[in-house]
């Protein structure tokens, strides 16, 4: 049973993503969280029967078989309303409502009232909207995997979305496949810890003197589609431009991702989803305004084409585009090159741990060019465009 996390000890070899702990028929395996605040299993020595369901079930260990990307589409969601909720083409709150009207469960994100990011379930529309958005956090699935199988029994239809790792372990646990099971993934660019997210929380309370009622990481209201990250304290809403917003800033730098996201085994072409969207960024399809934000997705599987055909149509704007098109900008969907850990990796929780986000946030998460980011974050949005696009020319 090598290259395990439960036997191995190496982080780089477990995505936290529970497959293991619902698998075990002993219940001999139970995931906590480690220095950093990511989810590691520990297994009890005396419980276990070395059956090796564990290492059976496990992604990384034993992934899953994965499609190669048949066809991929840029989208744009119709409805203004679920389109501004939307980080960017609102594709998930699409197919979302058509899945619960067929009388269908979804399984996606939200955040509790404690800010936790964890995955759960919805039969009724109104239940989608907290899964509108992207979060960037490393997310708990809880017992969604053991609630998606008990549905799939009973003949339910399910879709489920989640981070690569979690559809793929899903699919190991579930050990079998299932027409009325619909699967969405996204591109990931790895997740920091869901206790370096509450000690921003915490940060960001007590410098405004308040509690955070919303947190947006992705807020299109102020200045459309972009990187703009709002909180609401006390009623107020404040704006953020993600490059001064301290934990943004760290994760869209790659500073503060799980061991595993740095050997991603999920990223590239071929995916153990049915569908897989993200950003379209640099999308020059011109039946679409992209201030408003447009998502790609990329069909891997006959359920992925039957989601598109059946469902997207009847709401999006849809255009194929090439895969080739979509990977200037968002280069990971057709490469498997792994990443190094970054030095500054290891200094920066060790500082969290020891020190506290605001000494963490003045020694590492504050840019360089902070001021100038600050008055650009000023400017007009068309003026702020305009600029951009005279110094392309030059």
């Amino acid at each position: 049973m090598d290259n395990i996390y439960l036997h191995t000890l190496d982080k780089t070899k477990c995505s936290g993503c529970r497959a293991c702990e619902h698998a075990c028929p002993v219940n001999a395996i139970k995931l906590t969280k480690d220095e950093e605040g990511f989810l590691y299993p520990a297994f009890d020595a005396e419980k276990c029967i070395d059956c090796g369901i564990c290492h059976k079930v496990c992604p990384v260990s034993n992934p899953p078989v994965k499609e190669e990307i048949r066809e991929t589409y840029s989208l744009q969601h119709m409805d203004e309303a679920s389109l501004l909720k939307s980080a960017s083409g609102g594709v998930f709150i699409g197919i979302a409502k058509e899945v619960i009207k067929a009388g269908g469960i979804v399984f996606g994100c939200i955040f509790n009232t404690s800010f936790e990011a964890i995955t759960a379930e919805t039969e009724s529309i109104d239940g989608l909207e907290k899964m509108q958005g992207s979060k960037y956090v490393s997310s708990d699935t809880s017992d969604s995997f053991i609630r998606v199988k008990e549905y799939l029994e009973k003949g339910r239809t399910v879709f489920f979305t989640g981070a690569p790792c979690q559809v793929a372990g899903l699919k190991n646990f579930l050990r079998k496949p299932y027409d009325n099971l619909y699967t969405m993934d996204f591109l990931c660019h790895g997740m920091p810890s869901q206790t370096f997210f509450e000690e921003n929380i915490k940060y960001l309370q007590n410098k405004h003197k308040g509690v955070i009622s919303d947190y947006q990481f992705r807020d299109k209201t102020l200045k459309g589609w972009g990187h703009v990250t709002s909180y609401t304290i006390n009623g107020k809403k404040h704006y953020e431009p993600g490059k001064l917003n301290a934990y943004f800033y760290g994760f869209i730098n790659g500073y503060l991702n799980r061991y595993t996201c740095y050997e991603c085994p999920f990223r590239g072409s071929k995916r153990a989803s049915d569908i897989t969207v993200g950003d379209f960024w640099g999308c020059d399809v011109n039946s679409i305004d992209t201030a408003k934000g447009v998502s790609f997705a990329a069909v891997n599987t006959d359920n992925g084409t039957k989601l598109l055909s059946d469902i997207l149509k009847k709401q999006f704007a849809i255009t194929p585009v090439t895969i080739a098109r979509i990977s200037k900008e968002n280069g990971t969907i057709n490469s498997e090159h792994k990443d190094c850990i970054p030095e500054i990796r290891k200094k920066i929780y060790k500082i969290l741990y020891t020190l506290g986000f605001k000494a963490t946030r003045k020694r590492f998460l504050i840019p360089k060019d902070y001021f100038i980011e600050k008055i650009v974050s000023l400017l007009p949005q068309k003026l702020k465009k305009t600029i951009i696009k005279t110094l392309k020319k030059l």
